[in-house]
């Protein structure tokens, strides 16, 4: 527990540090413009939340840890979100602002999403390999980090949230569908997921390196 404690810390301090940067640029451009990050940063920290709970404090219930893992996969992409945030740098600018402090602010919230993404992706992994065997956790938590990059898609380019699938299931699925059935005619579909699942993929398999040399 002592790690868990450690690392739920420091990615609060994190979160924190995002927040103050934000709040420092408000104060100083006197725009909200990038107000919508601390709405990302928030829901970045949601698929923690059920990650947590499945690895922690799993429940006896197999369709509870279900229900768990699916809630974990539809709000993960999340997590990896704000890095397609840094695209803003080339259209929200302010006089009062230098480039810089606009570069370093969004940076170090897509490096907080991918800290978050890593460390809750960890905790869904511990998880599966308590349940499954290495081989088959592996390729679960590989599927989830593919579904992630697709996911980044969908919010990115065609602006479906994690909330749609329950308020407009209809039209996210048909826009899912049209895309698997006609590849050919959506190369930029694929190509965001690949590069999006290859950030995520060699991030975490970075982290569980260190983590076995740690151990070793």
């Amino acid at each position: 527990m002592k790690r868990f404690f450690q690392l739920q810390s420091v990615l609060a301090a994190c979160c924190i540090f995002c927040l103050v940067l934000l709040a420092c640029r408000i104060k100083l451009s006197g725009s909200i413009a990038y107000i919508f990050m601390a709405w990302n940063l928030f829901l970045a920290c949601v698929p923690m939340t059920f990650a947590i709970l499945l690895s922690y404090f799993t429940p006896k219930s197999n369709a509870l840890c279900s229900g768990l893992f699916v809630l974990w996969l539809l709000f993960f992409p999340n997590a990896t979100y704000m890095i397609s945030d840094l695209l803003h740098l080339t259209h929200l600018r302010s006089a009062l602002i230098p480039g810089w402090y606009d570069a370093i602010m969004l940076f170090f919230y897509a490096l907080t999403g991918l800290f978050l993404g890593l460390v809750s992706l960890n905790y869904v992994h511990v998880y599966l390999k308590s349940v499954f065997s290495v081989k088959w956790s592996w390729i679960i938590v590989s599927c989830s980090i593919l579904l992630s990059g697709f996911g980044v898609y969908l919010g990115r380019f065609l602006r479906w949230n994690s909330w749609d699938v329950i308020r407009h299931p209809l039209g996210l699925f048909q826009d899912i569908v049209d895309r698997i059935t006609h590849p050919a005619a959506h190369f930029q579909t694929y190509f965001v997921t690949i590069i999006f699942t290859a950030i995520l993929f060699f991030a975490y398999l970075l982290f569980e390196l260190s983590k076995e040399r740690e151990a070793s």
